[in-house]
């Protein structure tokens, strides 16, 4: 079971979560109003992932990234995922841009589907980076700028996303309804189009998220491990959606 700790000023938003989390079978460890209370719930239990909400009491975005770069260096462990209460570009590129990657990013408005909500918690906590569709098309639409998939068919795109938000090449296939050498095919192809070295593929996979988002993920410093990607559970593309 996965064990969660919730982190967010609203008590209806904690409880709300919590109720719809272990609902889905997970295991609620604590419930928490403050970036001090989460320092101190950290210490004394043993969640898999911590969900927090944006902006904390008493702390701005800025501080609040610097809270969950802090716990993350001192629990490096437990995969954080953010919920924010307005679009914030910077800090979704900050969050997925550091090591170890275990991290997501949703919008608390409009409010996630409770399938995405679960499905980001299980890729976070399988270690893999969870960024919603309609987060990274708003990312990519604020930065404006040439678009650095130029090069990426239709196909290609789609499978970028559906890697952004955590999904291993099994689950793609089942979402798209292809076989496993075509999308081993595409997503070779997406890796030589976005011009990233060889290294482990799951590596990879967080560099062309990181790329999707427009981070400029060669300037950034390496870990000595790869992260890892982890899918959840698979869901069929919506009509006109990942268009062949």
């Amino acid at each position: 079971m996965t064990s969660l700790l919730i982190a967010d000023e609203s008590v209806l938003w904690r409880e709300g979560l919590a109720a719809v989390l272990e609902q889905e079978g997970m295991g609620v460890v604590g419930k928490v109003g403050s970036a001090a209370a989460l320092r101190l719930a950290l210490g004394e239990t043993s969640a898999d992932v911590v969900l927090v909400g944006i902006p904390m009491p008493a702390v701005g975005p800025e501080q609040g990234m610097s809270v969950i770069e802090s716990m993350r260096l001192e629990h490096p462990g437990v995969g954080v995922l953010v919920l924010s209460g307005q679009f914030d570009p910077a800090l979704a590129t900050r969050l997925i841009g550091r090591r170890p990657v275990s991290a997501g990013y949703l919008l608390k408005h409009p409010l996630p589907e409770v399938a995405t909500l679960v499905r980001a918690v299980a890729v976070v906590a399988g270690g893999g980076t969870f960024v919603d569709r309609s987060v990274v098309e708003r990312l990519r639409s604020a930065r404006g700028g040439p678009d650095p998939l130029h090069g990426l068919s239709e196909r290609e795109r789609c499978i970028l996303a559906l890697i952004a938000e955590g999904r291993t090449n099994s689950a793609i296939c089942d979402a798209l309804c292809l076989s496993p050498k075509t999308v081993e095919t595409h997503v070779r192809a997406i890796f030589n189009k976005l011009d990233l070295r060889p290294a482990p593929e799951d590596h990879r996979r967080v560099l062309a998220v990181l790329r999707y988002l427009q981070v400029d993920a060669h300037g950034a410093q390496q870990p000595p491990d790869a992260p890892r990607a982890t899918g959840g559970s698979p869901r069929p593309p919506a009509p006109g959606e990942c268009a062949a």
